[in-house]
């Protein structure tokens, strides 16, 4: 197009029938002059006025259409004013708000937007697209119709608790998190969640489950499971609570979240069978939040137990957890490097070191490495720690007194580097591989 040339309006086009024409005194303008208003190419000029009119109106050429209209855009862009860094953006792709024709029909009809300042319009008799006016910045989305069903959890309504669970469950499966710190999945790890947040007991999901819940309550559920997906902590450090066994525990980022097998021992009484009426003391090594020794008190009314750790920071979380339980006058914490601080001799020595070897510590999950390194690294192959164990617990134990041993997946390890060991694998809940059993006359002098 010459510099001179313009797109008209539409109902300036002499093909075109404007959708107003008896409206408002408004009329369709006829061809005047002696050219065509339309702006042909040059090729088209040759026909001549006489020829247009002899022929009337013809339909209309959508590709020269197009050719003209990208010549220049019906309104003037952002992007293009004067003042403005940057070049200009094509309108058609222009953000929402900002569409300053409609491009849903072949006739780039420029359309009145009232947003735009006074000296950008285009003028009020042209027409506008009703649905673009949506476009405008400020407004919201409008309320649904009545007749077309919520999505489950829509913000403002009540919505089943067993409803809730399953989204939240489902947003846990998507977003790749790992399990293991007092759930196995995403449904577990939910209900979880949700009844925390709720106040409500951990094992009454069936009587709850067709609660309806109120907005502010749904909200701040996922809140809290955002949180879990987006740091990729526990859910026990997000709640601050851990469940062992049916009884809770407080627990932070300064202890390991307590799973330890060895608690579903002491609560079935499968060490008892190694237990006699002389066994009065106990110690609970690598005690963590203090959890195994507030289990153990529980068990055996008349034992006294120490609670040793070498982490002061975790031995804090313990005596929170002593003095939750009212096991002052039981328990005592103790910080201690292994068994340096502690002379015996005790009858009952429970143990759940750090014994994760150290290729499964460099592909532990986010949720694991985010608890203290402390607990969990075992050296290279994970029997780190328990080599020093079974050197010197022999002389920290009375005659008859046992060693209940936990070293999770390192069985392959432990008797590779203890091949002489006697030792008796109990079974627990993930098998026989877990947990293990030595007596003091089993153990090297």
């Amino acid at each position: 197009m010459g510099p001179r040339q313009r797109i008209l309006p539409a109902h300036e086009l002499p093909d075109q029938q404007h959708p107003r024409r008896h409206g408002r005194g408004q009329h369709h303008p006829e061809p005047r002059g002696d050219r065509l208003q339309f702006p042909f190419r040059q090729r088209d000029h040759g026909r001549g006025l006489a020829a247009a009119r002899a022929c009337g109106p013809r339909p209309a050429r959508p590709r020269l259409r197009a050719a003209v209209g990208r010549g220049r855009p019906a309104l003037p862009h952002d992007a293009g004013r004067a003042g403005r860094r940057g070049a200009a953006r094509d309108p058609l792709r222009d953000g929402r708000g900002r569409r300053a024709v409609h491009h849903g029909r072949h006739q780039r009809r420029p359309l009145h937007l009232a947003h735009l300042p006074a000296g950008h319009r285009v003028r009020p008799d042209q027409r506008q697209h009703p649905q673009d006016r949506r476009a405008r910045p400020g407004r919201g989305p409008g309320a649904a119709e009545g007749h077309l069903p919520r999505r489950a959890g829509a913000t403002g309504r009540a919505v089943k608790l067993i409803t809730l669970v399953d989204e939240l469950a489902a947003q846990l499966e998507a977003a790749g998190v790992s399990f293991g710190h007092g759930t196995t999945n995403a449904f577990d790890e939910a209900v979880w969640l949700v009844l925390w947040h709720l106040g409500l007991p951990l094992d009454e999901l069936d009587a709850h489950a067709e609660r309806e819940l109120k907005p502010e309550e749904q909200h701040a559920a996922r809140e809290l499971l955002h949180r879990r997906i987006a740091t990729r902590q526990p859910a026990a450090y997000l709640t601050r609570e851990a469940w062992l066994q049916g009884v809770p525990f407080y627990v932070d980022e300064r202890a390991i979240v307590p799973r330890s097998f060895i608690a579903e021992l002491l609560a079935d009484g499968t060490i008892d069978a190694w237990l006699s009426e002389r066994t009065q003391k106990v110690l609970d090594l690598c005690t963590g939040n203090g959890s195994l020794a507030v289990l153990a008190a529980m068990a055996w009314p008349e034992i006294t137990v120490d609670a040793a750790d070498i982490s002061a920071e975790a031995l804090e979380v313990a005596r929170i957890n002593v003095g939750k339980h009212a096991m002052q006058e039981r328990i005592r914490v103790v910080q201690s490097d292994g068994l340096s601080a502690l002379p015996g001799p005790y009858d009952l020595v429970l143990c759940n070191p750090p014994y994760v070897n150290a290729g499964s510590m460099a592909v532990l999950p986010q949720e694991y490495r985010a608890e203290p390194a402390l607990a969990l690294a075992g050296g290279d192959d994970g029997m780190d720690f328990v080599r020093r164990l079974l050197r010197d617990v022999p002389s920290r134990m009375n005659p008859g007194a046992v060693l209940v041993l936990e070293i999770g997946n390192e069985r392959d390890n432990f008797e590779a580097a203890f091949p002489g060991l006697e030792a008796v694998w109990l079974e627990t809940s993930a098998g026989a591989d877990q947990v293990l059993l030595l007596t003091r006359e089993a153990l090297p002098a």
